[in-house]
């Protein structure tokens, strides 16, 4: 008890049944203040577009292969560690 749990990686798509992605990542950062490494999933044309609007995430296009998901967590994870609200 007392340790925060936190995710190594946040895989997010943005199209989801009752909200967004946007939504979902906003709400992270309000109430926890930051945002584990993010990967943003999408198949929609603008996908990439509304993903850079969200402070340092990664995109990744549907389709993808199981390769390419791996290698965007990874690097998510390796690349951007916990990112700020403030930063």
């Amino acid at each position: 008890r007392g340790k925060e749990l936190w995710p190594d990686v946040l895989l997010l798509d943005l199209r989801l049944k009752d909200e967004t992605g946007e939504e979902v990542y906003d709400a992270i950062q309000r109430k926890f203040g930051k945002a584990p490494p993010t990967v943003v999933i999408s198949a929609s044309q603008e996908g990439a577009t509304r993903a850079s609007r969200l402070p340092g995430v990664r995109f990744l296009a549907k389709p993808y292969t199981v390769d390419q998901l791996l290698g965007s967590l990874e690097h998510a994870i390796l690349g951007k560690g916990v990112i700020s609200k403030t930063a």
